[in-house]
């Protein structure tokens, strides 16, 4: 028995993904354009129905074919040589007529691009010939290896080269892990090479100049900040310095999501995503939807994923004003993801955060008092107690503290030393009711105390 054509099996498929589309298109048409866009297991799908008169109007959301269907479809059209198609323009007429136009080789048009792990795997999957992937897979594939704040540092590298020499030139990325930096060269004769640090200063290092000598002059601090940054003898582009795309709060966020997207486990419409951070404890919490309806979610666990959300805090530090505690995430497929940043309200640990992992994360991430929430204030004025002083608090707090709080808050118990009676004086900062603790640990409820 012999297996079906290639062709036939082609026009199969094609045909199933068309007939599905197009009946999931609301109304009376007489023709519907669809763009759908896949990289592994993402999809961005456009839709737009030309109606009677020929109105054109934009689908949205625009219909999603089933994800088995087009990984069948990229696995009939791969070809060892030329890999398999990124995006395929398909066009439905009413009376049933599909043609088709596959994109092998240009970038794929999502609005939130997929991380740079996510073309490793779809390589992995669909390989082709290293002559056959355009520069700007190959800067993906580059990309999958670096962290993300490489990434954020290779591209600063790119945008300056490329403003400096114009036109579609290939790079090479190095990362130098023990400078925190990377070098972006040009991968053409007398390209020259961008050494990029983490302060965002640069080194421009001709091809005549041997990489020992230009890593020491990068060490040395002779470097160039990046809004002056001109490579000598190139015809420089008048204008401010391009950056990558978006910001880096953006960047950091959009990893986020991807790999948030990716760890899902079936179909989603809709994401919500929420992680509150102290002092490198994590806590999560994540919503998914699908056609209205919860669906089981999964948390990303990838090393891209906890780098970027580490990073995001450390990119988001005001001097003196600090960064935020927790961050919220809502999203959908193919579309931008909304990010929101608390940096008052406490984080609701369960079980709570040690008052000493706050003063850790101060002095990581300094605020004034002045700019201090009132929670946190109590939380570091306990980790600057003594063990005995701490010891005397507890028995205070216990006496004060209630039935367990419900809602989004939590009852703050400030305490007051008594150096020279060797004795704390505990606040409920709900009933403003007071708890003196002696040094033999008898608690009693102040104004009782003598």
């Amino acid at each position: 028995m012999t297996g079906e054509a290639p062709l036939s099996a082609q026009a199969r498929l094609i045909g199933a993904v068309a007939t599905e589309l197009a009946a999931a298109v609301p109304g009376e048409w007489e023709r519907v354009d669809f763009e759908v866009s896949v990289v592994d297991r993402y999809t961005a799908v456009r839709c737009r129905a030309v109606r009677d008169g020929g109105t054109v109007t934009r689908i949205t959301p625009a219909p999603r074919p089933p994800a088995g269907s087009l990984a069948e479809l990229r696995a009939a059209l791969h070809t060892p040589a030329a890999g398999t198609w990124f995006t395929m323009r398909l066009t439905v007429t009413a009376d049933g007529r599909a043609v088709t136009d596959f994109s092998y080789d240009d970038e794929p048009g999502f609005r939130v691009p997929p991380g740079p792990e996510a073309y490793a795997r779809d390589l992995a999957r669909f390989p082709r010939d290293t002559d056959k992937q355009p520069s700007w897979l190959r800067e993906r594939l580059t990309d999958a290896a670096l962290t993300p704040r490489q990434r954020r540092l290779a591209g600063l590298g790119r945008a300056l080269l490329r403003r400096a020499a114009g036109g579609d030139v290939p790079f090479a990325v190095t990362a130098l892990p023990e400078d925190d930096a990377v070098v972006v060269a040009r991968r053409v004769r007398g390209g020259g090479s961008v050494y990029v640090a983490a302060d965002e200063t640069v080194l421009f290092a001709g091809s005549a100049a041997s990489p020992h000598e230009a890593i020491e002059v990068f060490r040395s601090g002779r470097r160039t900040p990046l809004e002056h940054f001109r490579p000598a003898g190139t015809a420089t582009v008048p204008g401010p310095v391009p950056r990558p795309p978006y910001t880096v709060p953006d960047r950091l966020t959009e990893t986020l999501a991807t790999e948030l997207a990716a760890a899902q486990p079936g179909e989603w419409d809709r994401i919500r995503f929420t992680a509150s951070v102290v002092d490198g404890r994590i806590q999560t919490h994540c919503l998914a939807e699908h056609g209205g309806t919860p669906v089981p979610p999964a948390v990303a666990t990838t090393a891209a994923f906890e780098e970027a959300l580490a990073e995001l805090r450390a990119a988001m530090y005001t001097p003196g004003s600090g960064t935020w505690f927790t961050v919220r995430l809502t999203f959908t497929p193919g579309d931008l993801a909304e990010a929101a940043f608390d940096h008052d309200d406490e984080p609701l640990f369960l079980p709570p955060v040690a008052p000493e992992a706050y003063e850790r994360d101060l002095a990581r991430f300094p605020r004034e008092p002045g700019k201090q929430p009132a929670w946190l204030r109590v939380r570091l004025s306990w980790a600057a107690l003594t063990p005995r002083q701490r010891q005397l608090a507890e028995r205070g707090r216990r006496f004060l503290e209630g039935p367990p709080a419900f809602g989004d808050s939590r009852p703050l118990f400030p305490v007051t030393v008594l150096p020279g009676e060797d004795a704390v004086v505990v606040t409920s900062s709900w009933t403003g009711e007071k708890a003196y603790v002696t040094a033999d640990e008898t608690v009693r409820a102040l104004p009782e105390r003598p």
